[in-house]
């Protein structure tokens, strides 16, 4: 059986790993032999497997909606001044709303493109490789705004959560120097322990104290 993974462009293999090791999200429907939280590597590919057979969501109103109010942050406001220069203030995955969030990729820090709320909110969880029957897939294999070279500041809710896929794989996902191997497909990791990662993301924060913290550790985190 060809692995589920390698079907991916190579640049996203990684992202689907880190996306399904340690996630709830879209993947709420029980599968037989898999846990809905921490993943060991044959479980990934097993979720994969059965996401890659369902359509990603789709929202049933294609109204635009509003066009976003200044965002407050000044740095994401020159982001997207520099995409709606560039594309225009149309979602960059469905083209139908205005774009409301300036995405990022979280392996270069570099801006993919201007999405709605919707696309924004799920694009992440998209399991399909084919661009010609997804548009998150179409989004995702190649960004948009990948060329312009813009770098995102990254956020502390995610810099938490990966010290939890630290300790799941025993390495940096974000970081290739750390990788066993340069080819994700080769990537293996056993069945996580749940004992104890209930406080790698709590910790991270107490040792972050000039973060903002959420008001409650992400639930992936905690359970």
């Amino acid at each position: 059986m060809n692995d589920p993974l390698a079907f991916f462009p190579a640049h996203r293999q990684p992202m689907v790993i880190r996306t399904l090791v340690c996630r709830r999200g879209v993947e709420r429907v029980e599968i037989p032999g898999v846990r809905s939280i921490y993943r060991s590597s044959d479980e990934v590919r097993t979720v994969i497997v059965e996401l890659s057979k369902k359509p990603c969501f789709a929202p049933p109103s294609v109204e635009p909606g509003d066009r976003p109010s200044p965002f407050k942050n000044s740095s994401r406001q020159r982001l997207y001044q520099a995409l709606t220069d560039e594309f225009g203030p149309m979602c960059q995955s469905c083209g139908q709303r205005y774009g409301h969030v300036v995405d990022h990729d979280h392996f270069l820090g570099l801006v993919r493109g201007l999405l709605c709320r919707v696309c924004n909110t799920w694009v992440d969880t998209c399991v399909h490789a084919d661009s010609a029957i997804c548009q998150y897939a179409s989004y995702l294999n190649a960004p948009p705004a990948e060329r312009l070279g813009l770098q995102y500041p990254a956020g502390h809710r995610q810099r938490a959560m990966d010290e939890v896929r630290r300790a799941i794989l025993g390495f940096d996902v974000l970081d290739p120097k750390t990788w066993p191997s340069t080819e994700p497909v080769d990537w293996s990791w056993p069945a996580p322990d749940s004992a104890g990662l209930s406080e790698v993301a709590s910790r991270w924060w107490s040792g972050h104290p000039g973060a903002s913290a959420p008001r409650r550790i992400p639930r992936a985190a905690v359970e």
